[in-house]
């Protein structure tokens, strides 16, 4: 992997990008640009949420099904 900075990232309009250094957590691995959060801590993070929150997960998608189905 290339490392890069968020700024060259920014003007070369990249999502992500890669300092080879690690993150709070331990993680090396890319950085989102928008939000400058490790992938990786994203991954673990919405694995997290979608497991204790998944019935109000799929009772909001069953209302958003029932009201823009067409």
């Amino acid at each position: 992997m290339q490392i890069i900075t968020r700024k060259e990232a920014l003007s070369l309009g990249l999502p992500k990008y890669f300092t080879g250094e690690p993150c709070q957590r331990g993680h090396v691995a890319e950085i989102y640009v928008s939000c400058r959060s490790c992938c990786e801590c994203k991954k673990e993070y919405q694995k997290t949420y979608r497991k204790e929150n998944s019935e109000s997960i799929k009772e909001n998608k069953k209302t958003y099904r029932k009201e823009n189905s067409g």
